[in-house]
């Protein structure tokens, strides 16, 4: 039987390669039709509040029907998105496409992470492999994949601004075609159909326990506000690292070298991270690490305006990042249940999202109101109140 590790770096290579096509012509594409700045932040805030929504339920369903179907109908949804957004030329057409790929993200996010837990565990005593080396090499490949379509993209977009759009569903499609093949599942326990109401019953059964579980569990509780702590500074670099850069008088071009650059770092932070995981056996002050790391790239970009310091800041702030996301989650699934795995990651992952959603309503306020700066200062206290909260957590 082929590799389930083998499968998920797979799948992470061709997630990344779809999201790279549009990645860095996202905003360009937007404006082209006429959008202002804030009805771009608002299309993020749709798609942020679409997936705070339907966390819980879709991960529930996951936890009951399967990881893999979940995974498979996320891609497909996520499909049909982009070809509505290929197709568009209007904020409404845009609007529902951010719907329909924030609904298909809910289905694939904590069920493959669930999934990958489950269904490597065998593999992973046999090889002696740690969960966090599994996700910190899946981030990897990810990256690589975004740097790849992102390279592609430009050079696409360049001959038709909607085509990455048309790419992204051919790579999705290919994706659902290897999952449906290779993919395998352990058995979860006995599905019987029971009814459209008592299948919905064991679904609400599931999100309650973990809700319980959340509630009585203090450790659980720190986690998700650091998490949404650290999102919310996290989406403070993601949004304005490009009108930061073209303050400095750089060109539409240069971002597109950044971009390669940022994928680089992030790359290597992962490959970092994941060597590190081997080392270590608590990922905890390696979590602490990579949040040092981005609160000293917030301050370069608070307090300099010069173009070498807010590219070393940049540069930073990717390599940081890609330690910091697979040791989150191998650290995270320690503490929570089997049963509830897939409900218990889109809990936190929701929980992140209105961390996001903050930031996209109150730094925009504040970069419109005070300039650019100020939202980087935010983003140091914040992520230094994140590695307060991580610091109190004990295995």
């Amino acid at each position: 039987m082929i590799s389930q590790i083998l499968v998920f770096w797979l799948f992470s290579l061709l997630n990344g390669f779809g999201i790279g096509f549009i990645g860095p012509v996202y905003i360009i594409f937007l404006r082209s039709f006429g959008l202002s700045f804030f009805q771009v932040n608002l299309l993020n805030v749709v798609y942020m509040s679409t997936v705070f929504l339907c966390e819980i339920p879709t991960g529930s369903i996951a936890d009951y029907y399967g990881r893999k179907i979940s995974v498979l109908i996320g891609c497909f949804f996520s499909l049909i998105a982009a070809l509505v957004y290929g197709m568009s030329s209007s904020f409404f057409g845009f609007f529902v496409a951010e719907i329909l790929f924030g609904f298909g993200l809910t289905f694939i996010t904590g069920a493959l992470e669930a999934w990958v837990v489950d269904s490597t565990f065998r593999e992973r005593k046999l090889k002696n492999i740690k969960v966090g080396e599994i996700f910190g090499k899946g981030q990897a490949f990810e990256n690589v994949g975004m740097l790849m379509g992102g390279f592609l993209g430009g050079l696409i977009a360049a001959i038709n601004i909607s085509y990455p759009w048309f790419m992204i569903s051919l790579t999705y499609f290919i994706t659902i075609l290897f999952g449906s093949i290779l993919m395998k599942e352990r058995v979860m326990g006995k599905r019987v159909v029971k009814g459209i109401q008592k299948n919905l019953n064991e679904v609400l059964k599931i999100a309650k326990q973990s809700i319980h579980y959340t509630k009585t569990h203090r450790t659980i509780v720190y986690f998700l506000f650091a998490g949404a702590m650290v999102s919310f500074s996290f989406q403070i670099i993601l949004q304005f690292w490009q009108p930061y850069l073209t303050s400095l008088k750089l060109s539409i071009e240069t971002l597109g070298y950044a971009w390669v650059l940022m994928m680089l770092f992030l790359i290597y932070g992962s490959y970092f991270g994941t060597k590190l995981t081997k080392k270590f056996k608590n990922e905890r002050p390696l979590i602490l690490m990579s949040l040092v790391i981005s609160s000293l790239t917030y301050l370069g970009f608070a307090l300099f305006l010069d173009f070498r310091i807010a590219t070393f800041s940049l540069l930073l702030w990717e390599f940081g990042h890609g330690i910091h996301t697979p040791l989150v989650s191998s650290f995270y699934n320690e503490f929570i249940p089997r049963k509830q795995r897939a409900t218990m990651l889109n809990f936190k992952s929701m929980i992140a999202k209105i961390g996001q959603v903050l930031s996209l309503l109150l730094t925009g306020y504040l970069a419109d109101t005070y300039g650019l700066q100020l939202p980087f200062f935010l983003g140091t206290l914040l992520t230094f109140a994140g590695l307060i909260v991580y610091s109190g957590i004990k295995k």
